[in-house]
């Protein structure tokens, strides 16, 4: 058994496997996305794995669509992660590539296809 005298926040990331650059901001890039990916798909994807709090898709190209997904803690980022990174979204297309991000919060300013506060009761909805 592993002692440890720190934070509570260092002894979570202990216990959840003390990955390398662990947080609780995920970075999701969706490859090949043939389909539309919105707030609504990556939080239908990404919360059986845990608390969502906020969503944020801040590039979108051919190539790939970039997000980040903020997590109410280390346990849902990691059980997210490795239950959806390398996963298709649809059969073929969509792939998930997850890492961790260096962000520490996420700032939503309406709730829309591309950035949802799931936290906020009262959520500016765009016209």
């Amino acid at each position: 058994a592993v002692v440890s005298t720190q934070s509570t926040g260092a002894i979570t990331a202990a216990k959840s496997g003390g990955k390398q650059g662990s947080n609780h901001v995920l970075e999701v890039n969706v490859l090949k996305p043939m389909y539309p990916i919105t707030t609504e798909v990556l939080h239908t994807i990404a919360s059986p794995h845990g608390r969502v709090l906020r969503i944020v898709i801040h590039n979108r190209g051919e190539a790939k669509v970039e997000s980040l997904i903020e997590f109410d803690g280390l346990l849902s980022a990691d059980n997210c992660m490795e239950a959806i990174n390398g996963a298709d979204v649809y059969a073929g297309c969509c792939t998930l590539d997850v890492s961790y991000s260096k962000a520490q919060s996420l700032n939503v300013f309406k709730n829309d296809d591309d950035t949802f506060d799931y936290t906020d009761v009262n959520p500016a909805v765009a016209a």
